[in-house]
Parts: C-alpha cells; structure tokens; sequence
C-alpha cells in the first residue's frame, strides 16, 4: 500500500491546483483540510460548520473542485478513532455519495485542466481510506473499568485504553493520559481484560497474562516495585483462564481451579494468609475448586464449582458476607450462596 503521507502530500500539492475559488470561506476550509491532515495539529471540531457553509457558497463544480474534495477529506477524515460498525458504514456511504455526486463530474468535465492527472491520485485516495477505515473500524468485545481509566478488547484480539494514565496503565509506552483510545503495545492475542486503580492486565490466548502501569506494590508480577508503560508477562502463570484487578492486586483463576494472587496484600486481599507486599504470583490458601474471581477495591472474592462463593480481604463494611465485620487473609464463605454464576 502506498504510504498514507505519501497520499496526504499529494493532496496537500494538489491544492494549489485551485484557480479560480474566490470564496474566502472555501480557501479556509482547504488550508484547514491540508493542515489536518498532515499533521493533525489542527483538529477542531468547530471548522466543520466551516466547510458545511463553505458547500453552500460553491456556484459552479468546475470553479472550486478541488475545495470540495478537501472539505470532504476534512469532515469524514478528521476522526479516525472509529468505535461503532454503524458510524463506520454511513462513513461508507457518504464517501460513494460524495464520490459520485462531485468527482465522475469532475473528471468528465471538460473545464478541468488536465483534469486526467487527478484520476490516480483520487483513486489512491479513496482505496486508501477505505482501507484505513477497515483498520481502525473494531467492534468491541470486551470491556473493563478501572477508577478513572477503561480498557477494551477489540475484534483483531488487541486492547485499546484511554483516561488517566500517569502511571503507564493506558499501556501505549508513554505515562500521559489520553481522551481518546490508544493501543496497548504489543498485545494482539487478549481475551480478557482488567482495570485496577493505576494498573491493567490483560489475559492472553496463551494462556499467560500480561500488566502494565503502576507496580510500587507488585501488582504487575514480575517480582519487581517498577511501573511499567508496555505489558510485561506476569511470572509464573502459564495456564490462565481468568483475570481480574483490584486496587493495588491482581488475581488470576487457573485452568486447575487454583487461584493466584500478586501485588498488594495488607489487607490480606492476596487469601494467602500473609499480609504484606508480593511481587510474584502467590496461591490462594484452600481453594482448588475456582471458576471465576473478581478482585475489587481492597478484596477478592472467588465463585466454586459447587454454587458457592468465597471471599477475603478488607472486611470494615461487611463486604466479605460471612455476617462480620473482621477483615480476614485466608478465604470464608459467603452466607446463605449456593447458586453463584461467574463474577
């Protein structure tokens, strides 16, 4: 495929083509077009109306051709983060409407200087944006929340974050928060994804998990206190089937109905019976019958094979159910549970 800056320079060159637009409106809809386009540094919203007004102040095709197609280069293309299959197909549609109702024209008529010239770069110009529309275009599949940060799977098995991520945990390799979703680096394989207060994690088709983000109290496993911007394997866990992130801990359900737990465990949120730090991976005290496990703010809780519930950790609100208020490092059993589906 031909580069994409290739495209955009070629559009940019093309503009001066213009000969005889002399609607102001149109001449500042083409330099903000060019300008957004290259290097995206003038992207705002409020220019669109611009070049909707600047439609409406064209009298004849021939005069500011190639104003139209910048405007629509404008519009349609300012925003490449596409979320919904349905914004993506009326994309689509606008993009033929718009083809054939300005450019077969364009082509065609005999006022256009050299008018044939134009035809391979706006050829290039439409497959190119039909195929970054099929790139950016996924469905989501998955989606987790942490305390001010998302994270989502989606279609292709990659993990797209945005919101705070000062400590790494929108996991693109650079400790800024963003509005708008970023790629998680060097994840295409997730199948499942968690969000903690300053960390994520993802489960892989591999059955291992990677983390990324804040890690001053080891909730990415690999034995170290550092943050990290890009996923790291977690150590130790090969045959995973679930994850999930607390506060400051993480836990993964095993395929041998174990459970592993990391990361912060003073409140004794681990079920290890310990109540401290641990930056490697750490069995869960008694359990061997896990299905599922939710980790929350300073607490686990973990469904059985047998409709049960088990939970551990900070207890101050009752949010164990074992009719206390005691906070406990080693699992109890939820009161009165014996139907309990995944969590």
């Amino acid at each position: 495929m031909i580069s994409t800056y290739f495209l955009r320079l070629a559009r940019a060159i093309n503009w001066f083509r213009i000969r005889s637009c002399s609607t102001c409106f149109c001449r500042i809809a083409v330099i903000f077009g060019i300008f957004n386009l290259i290097g995206k540094t003038l992207n705002f919203r409020p220019f669109q109306p611009l070049a909707i007004l600047c439609l409406t102040q064209i009298r004849r095709i021939t005069d500011c051709h190639l104003t139209l197609f910048s405007t629509y280069l404008m519009m349609f293309e300012s925003n490449r983060n596409i979320t919904s299959t349905i914004t993506m197909n009326l994309k689509k549609i606008t993009h033929f409407f718009l083809y054939l109702l300005f450019l077969c024209p364009l082509i065609s008529a005999s006022q256009v200087q050299d008018s044939g010239k134009l035809v391979p770069i706006l050829a290039l110009m439409l497959f190119d944006d039909a195929a970054q529309e099929s790139d950016t275009a996924q469905e989501s599949i998955e989606i987790a929340t942490g305390t001010l940060h998302s994270c989502a799977i989606v279609a292709n098995n990659e993990v797209f974050c945005w919101g705070d991520g000062v400590d790494g945990q929108l996991g693109n390799g650079i400790s800024e928060s963003s509005p708008s979703p970023v790629k998680v680096a060097g994840i295409d394989n997730a199948v499942s994804v968690a969000a903690g207060r300053f960390h994520s994690c993802a489960l892989l088709s591999t059955m291992q998990v990677k983390c990324w983000g804040r890690n001053a109290e080891g909730q990415l496993g690999n034995g170290s206190f550092t943050n990290q911007g890009s996923p790291i394997l977690v150590d130790g866990i090969s045959n995973a089937i679930g994850v999930s992130a607390g506060h400051s801990h993480t836990c993964a359900t095993l395929s041998d109905g174990r459970l592993k737990c990391w990361g912060d465990g003073r409140s004794g949120q681990l079920g290890n019976g310990e109540l401290q730090l641990f930056a490697f991976p750490d069995f869960v005290t008694g359990i061997n019958n896990a299905t599922s496990v939710g980790s929350f703010g300073f607490h686990t809780c973990a469904t059985l094979n047998t409709g049960e519930l088990s939970c551990w950790g900070q207890n101050l609100d009752g949010q164990l159910g074992d009719g206390t208020n005691e906070s406990t490092s080693l699992p109890v059993m939820v009161n009165g549970v014996v139907n309990a589906g995944l969590l």
